[in-house]
C-alpha cells in the first residue's frame, strides 16, 4: 500500500509539474473516455428505470436485455455501443431500419467526457481531491439524470456516494466529522421536507433526497464553511430549477436531486479553490 501511495504521489507530482506531457495527455484522455461512458450509462439507466415495475431486480433491469434499436429491436453492435463514436459511425440512424436516434445522447456523452477531462485543468491541480471531485461529478450526473427523468433517486447511487465519502473523502480528514456531516445534512433536509409538507398539507417526504443530502454531508463533513455553502447553494439551485421547470412544463413537483448534486459540487469546488 505504501508503494502504491508513493507511486500515485509521484504520478500526481509529474502531472502538476508539467514535466510529463505524455502522462498528462494520457490522464486527460482517460478521464474523457470514462466520462463519455458515464454519460452513456446515465442515459441508459434513466431510460430503463422509467420501465421499472418492481417485479425484477434493478441490477437485472440495467444489465439486460442487450441494448437495441427502439424501432426494429435489432441488438446494437459493439461499435454502435461506443459513446459518441457509435452515433457518428451510424450517422445518427439505425443501420437496419433507418430510425433516427436523438442527438441528445452523443451530446450528453461528449459533455460529460469534456467536463471530466478539463476539470483538473480548470482547477489547476492534479490531486486526490481533484480526482475525487471528478468521481462525485460522475455519480451526481447519473443520479440527476435519473431523477429528472423518473422523479426518483436510486439507492445504488446514494449508497455508493455515502460509503465512499465516509471511508476516504479527502475533503475532511476526520472520520467522525464526516459521519457528523452525513447525519446533520440528512436531518436538515428531512426537517425541511417535513416543514414543507406541513405547510402544504401534503406528504412531501422523499427518501432519495434525504439520502443524497446525507451522502453529500459525508464528503464535505461539518466544517464551519462547507455545510452553510452546501445548504445555500442547494437552495438557490433548487429555486432556479423550480422556476425554469414550472415555467416551461408547468410541473407542480420538481426533482430536487439535481439541486443537491449541484450544491455538493459547488461546495467541493469552493474547497478546492
Amino acid at each position: 500500500m505504501a508503494l502504491l501511495t508513493e507511486a500515485f504521489g509521484n504520478f500526481m507530482f509529474s502531472l502538476n509539474s508539467g514535466d510529463a506531457p505524455a502522462a498528462m495527455a494520457i490522464a486527460t484522455a482517460f478521464l474523457f473516455v470514462v466520462g463519455t461512458i458515464v454519460g452513456s450509462f446515465a442515459g441508459m439507466a434513466a431510460d430503463r428505470i422509467s420501465r421499472f415495475t418492481g417485479e425484477e431486480s434493478l441490477l437485472k433491469l440495467l444489465s439486460a436485455p442487450q441494448s437495441h434499436c427502439d424501432g426494429c429491436k435489432t441488438p446494437l453492435s459493439p461499435l454502435s455501443l461506443v459513446p459518441v463514436l457509435g452515433w457518428l459511425v451510424r450517422g445518427g440512424r439505425c443501420p437496419r431500419c433507418k430510425t433516427g436516434i436523438t442527438y441528445v445522447y452523443p451530446m450528453s456523452e461528449a459533455f460529460v467526457g469534456a467536463v471530466s477531462a478539463f476539470l483538473p485543468l480548470l482547477l489547476s491541480e492534479w490531486s486526490l481531491k481533484t480526482l475525487s471531485f471528478v468521481f462525485v461529478f460522475w455519480v451526481c450526473i447519473v443520479l440527476s439524470w435519473i431523477d429528472i427523468r423518473n422523479r426518483v433517486i436510486p439507492e445504488f447511487g446514494t449508497w455508493l456516494l455515502l460509503f465512499t465519502g465516509l471511508v476516504f473523502s479527502p475533503f475532511e480528514a476526520d472520520p467522525l466529522i464526516r459521519s457528523l456531516g452525513a447525519a446533520v445534512c440528512a436531518l436538515c433536509f428531512w426537517m425541511a421536507l417535513t416543514i414543507a409538507g406541513l405547510l402544504k398539507g401534503e406528504d412531501t417526504h422523499a427518501g432519495g433526497d434525504v439520502a443524497l443530502a446525507g451522502a453529500a454531508g459525508a464528503w464535505i463533513g461539518m466544517s464551519s464553511n462547507a455545510a452553510p455553502v452546501f445548504m445555500l447553494a442547494t437552495s438557490l439551485l433548487f429555486i432556479a430549477h423550480a422556476v425554469v421547470v414550472q415555467k416551461i412544463n408547468g410541473d407542480r413537483w420538481v426533482p430536487m436531486g439535481p439541486a443537491i448534486s449541484g450544491g455538493l459540487l459547488v461546495t467541493m469546488a469552493s474547497m478546492l479553490l
